[in-house]
């Protein structure tokens, strides 16, 4: 062999070793990658973000925008949080709807020791010291906790838990989780995680996520719930980030009738987009702290007893 030719032989070996070494650090465990991601949610100590938040419900849901009939239901909600440490203050307002029963505006905040919960249809506000499951403020599909959607506390136990940017950001949020690996087909990978019982039934989600990267980031993840019925798909758009933590800002499901036919059931579909999303400096104490005045009853449930 000339030496030219061993020069070019060890040069392919060593182009070999740099790529398999590229890959290893490029598609890293997907474990790995969870935590990489909740470490840079963690490093988050204020977040202010707005999204748009769709809804189309009916036997012609999702094809409105084709031209196909108007949907049976739709409405829009716009949905705002701002976040300090622990403290934290969300709204839902209502922008549209094609009917006139959809709730108008609902608030909650939680200020370090208390959570307010404000209902200005009924000008009705709620304390307690503890978490207030199925309070309306926040976003049920935030685009800031969407890639860890999997993780869901819902359930038969607990049918209005939802997952919040308090959650994830919590460092014992994934203790005892195991992930499979994921199996490789055409760029992604597949992986399928078994959900908490709803229905009587067990939960299915399953992920698919590109398989390199060095932070958690799914393209699709489906949520099969065989005790009530239905299968949702989402899937998670345009990526950005804050600081180092990345997500989507937009996310597009549908929900279709479970088990499957030859021409599968549209129940709904939906789109959630962020308008704006941004690191305050600081955030004023007074924004976790609502306006009592505008409350003609207030309910304290750790009195047990109405104070207003």
């Amino acid at each position: 062999m000339t030496a030219d030719m061993r020069l070019h032989s060890t040069f392919l070996i060593l182009a070999a070793l740099f790529g398999s070494l590229a890959t290893c650090i490029g598609g890293q465990d997907l474990r790995t990658r969870l935590e990489h991601s909740l470490k840079d949610v963690r490093s988050i100590s204020n977040v202010e973000v707005r999204v748009i938040d769709i809804l189309w419900q009916g036997k012609s849901a999702g094809l409105e925008a084709a031209g196909v009939n108007k949907a049976d239901f739709s409405r829009t909600f716009e949905y705002s949080y701002v976040r300090s440490g622990q403290k934290y203050r969300a709204a839902c307002k209502l922008i549209s709807a094609t009917e006139t029963n959809v709730a108008r505006f609902f608030e909650s905040t939680f200020d370090g020791a208390s959570y307010v919960c404000y209902d200005a249809d009924r000008r009705y506000m709620t304390k307690s010291s503890t978490y207030p499951h199925g309070e309306r403020g926040e976003c049920q599909n935030s685009p800031l906790v969407a890639p860890f959607m999997f993780l869901s506390r819902q359930s038969d136990d607990c049918r209005s838990c939802l997952l919040r940017f308090a959650d994830i950001a919590a460092p014992d949020f994934t203790n005892g989780l195991i992930l499979p690996k994921g199996k490789d087909s055409r760029g992604l990978l597949h992986i399928s995680v078994p959900g908490l019982p709803l229905g009587k039934q067990p939960t299915l989600w399953s992920i698919g996520i590109d398989e390199t990267g060095d932070a958690f980031t799914p393209k699709t993840i489906s949520w099969v719930a065989p005790g009530l019925g239905f299968e949702v798909i989402y899937r998670l758009l345009n990526y950005t980030n804050l600081g180092t933590y990345r997500f989507p800002t937009t996310i597009e499901w549908t929900a279709r009738a479970y088990p499957l036919t030859a021409s599968p059931s549209l129940l709904s579909t939906g789109m959630t987009r962020v308008i704006s999303a941004r690191i305050p400096e600081r955030v004023a104490g007074s924004t976790f702290h609502l306006d009592e005045e505008s409350a003609e009853r207030i309910w304290d449930s750790n009195q047990r007893r109405f104070t207003k």
